[in-house]
């Protein structure tokens, strides 16, 4: 959680909070906001929905990337029985 809300605090005040000043930072930022709360909440729902997507379609990537792995396996290895790589003739 802190990560997220790090990543999101540098997005908006365009430097890096320290990892231990995270919740002091995010309160200032929202104490010091031009915008209502509502806006300022809206805009880190955005932010949340914006990274459960991300991770999901990273998430996807990778079960994709393992079943192509296994398809190029499962093809390959009746070409290698067939030129005895396995058996070493």
């Amino acid at each position: 959680m802190d990560a997220f809300f790090r990543h999101y605090l540098t997005m908006k005040i365009s430097r890096i909070p320290k990892q231990g000043r995270v919740y002091e930072e995010f309160r200032l930022y929202h104490l010091n906001c031009e915008f209502g709360t509502i806006r300022a909440l809206s805009s880190l729902r955005k932010a949340v929905s914006f990274t459960r997507e991300t991770e999901q379609a990273q998430q996807a990537y990778k079960q994709l990337q393992t079943a192509i792995q296994r398809a190029e396996l499962e093809q390959e290895q009746p070409f290698a029985y067939k030129n005895n790589l396995y058996f070493g003739v």
